[in-house]
């Protein structure tokens, strides 16, 4: 059973993301259901097998509630879908590995903000940042197959 709660530790964040992504390039707006449903089988998944204590969970929901609170300071700016998104991560990843995330999401963005810039859309052009997430949680996760064989 634990094998099997490992695999949709993996699969269920990259669905969600995968689907926000779908509609954030489509739609120009994130569904929250998906968030949804990944956030509740990954409190689940926390609640059945018990390997953290709170402080390490607070940790890796540290970069979601982050994103959130810029998502509101910034009118716009960044989306709440994308703050929900990061902080559903925290339930199923260690801390250093939200954070890692995240941060490889922006430096996608900024490859992408540049590219943009080239192509003629300045300032004020907005751009999705879910595949931004996904990239850096298929990253993680090769990097990962890669490091433990």
């Amino acid at each position: 059973m634990e094998e099997g709660l490992k695999t949709a530790g993996i699969l269920l964040p990259l669905l969600m993301l995968s689907a926000g992504t779908w509609t954030d390039i489509r739609e120009k707006r994130v569904d929250v259901r998906p968030i949804l449903l990944a956030g509740l089988a990954g409190i689940a998944i926390r609640i059945i097998v018990r390997d953290e204590g709170i402080p390490v969970l607070l940790a890796a929901l540290t970069p979601g509630m982050l994103l959130l609170a810029v998502a509101l300071t910034s009118r716009g700016g960044v989306g709440m879908g994308d703050g929900l998104c990061v902080l559903v991560l925290g339930l199923y990843f260690p801390p250093e590995e939200v954070w890692m995330i995240l941060f490889l999401a922006l430096c996608f963005g900024g490859v992408m903000g540049v590219f943009l810039l080239f192509r003629g859309r300045g300032r004020g052009h907005s751009f999705p940042f879910l595949p931004c997430l996904l990239v850096g949680s298929l990253c993680c996760e090769i990097a990962r197959m890669i490091l433990l064989g």
